[in-house]
This record gives structure tokens, sequence and C-alpha cells, in this order.
């Protein structure tokens, strides 16, 4: 459906569980809405230990990718995310990408600036404006009736789609029976 954001990172030393659960707990108070714990009664942290290695981690992240020509997912989360892991493990390196991508860039302060200047000058603009990633997809969203701009597309399929606004999560949905408009607490 779209390409999920990927984080990883390295540390200098082996995290010990207390350091793994303490991080958890500070990144979900922080940016909540761009990590996964799991569904239902499967709870997980949202770090976790590369399977086979002593110092390297992987951030759970349940949000789609943001980078250039593909203008979605919440960039800002992911800067704080990667900020708050190098003030957190001084000398860590963290590594950002999509889940389509073979290597990881290194998202050092450079290329975050870089993103952020982006994401100033750009917002959603591009993606929500015609660059399009599915044949279904349609250039003009539903307007939201609080923001009063064009919704993001997050699903297709059988010439219908759903949207949903990036500032107050407002959704409209073909692919839902009837079909679904209004803010939710659920995915649809």
């Amino acid at each position: 459906m779209g390409i999920d954001a990927v984080m990883k990172f390295v540390t200098i030393n082996e995290l010990t569980d207390d350091e793994i659960r303490m991080t958890h707990y500070n990144l979900l108070s922080i940016c909540h809405s761009s990590l996964s714990i799991g569904y239902g009664k499967e709870r997980e942290l949202c770090i976790s230990r590369k399977d086979g290695c002593t110092n390297q981690y992987e951030v759970n992240l349940m949000s789609i990718y943001y980078g250039p020509r593909y203008e979605r997912g919440p960039i800002m989360d992911f800067i704080l995310i990667a900020e708050f892991l190098e003030f957190t493990f001084p000398g860590c390196i963290v590594y950002y990408g999509g889940d389509c991508d073979e290597s990881y860039e290194v998202f050092n302060s450079y290329k975050r600036e870089e993103l952020k200047l982006h994401y100033f000058i750009n917002a959603h603009r591009p993606y929500n404006q015609g660059g399009l990633s599915s044949p279904t997809e349609r250039a003009n969203g539903p307007i939201c009736p609080l923001c009063k701009v064009t919704t993001n597309q997050y699903g297709w399929g059988e010439g219908k789609g759903a949207w949903s606004c990036l500032a107050c999560g407002w959704n409209y949905s073909e692919l839902a029976d009837p079909i679904f408009q209004g803010w939710s607490d659920k995915f649809v």
C-alpha cells in the first residue's frame, strides 16, 4: 500500500534490558503515534535488538516513509526520535529509509536538516497534488472540513480509495461499507 519508514541505530556499547525499556518508555511518551507496540494482547517494546547482534537495534515505526518524491510520513517525529537516540546514546549512529530500500542512509544532523528544510518548503503537497503511486489514486482527494486542505490518500482498491487529513485525522473511506467519513479512533 505504501512505503513504510524504517529506522535502525548502532550503539558503541550493548544496551542493557533496562536501557531498552527506558528508551521505549521515553520514545512513546514523546511521539507515540509514530511507534508500534503491537495490537491487542500481543504487545512488544518499540525498540528491538537485531537478531544475533549486540549493539544493533531497530525502532519499530508504525508510519509511512517521508522523503523527496514521497512526501507522506511524519518526518518531524522521525527527526525527534533520531535526535533523542543520539542524545541518549552518545556516539550512536542512526539510519533511516523506506522498507523497500536495500540499505539505509545515515540519518545524521546534516541529513535531518536537509529533510526538515524539504518539509518546511513542501510539507505533503507534492504527494497530495499528483505524486501518485497507484493508477487508482486520485490527485484531488476530499477536502478536510476542519483544516480545508486536500487529504492524503492512504488506501485504494477496485476503483475506491481512503484518505486522511494529516493534521487533524479526519478520514474519508470508500473502502468501508457504508462509506465512512469523520474522526475515528481506529483505522478504517
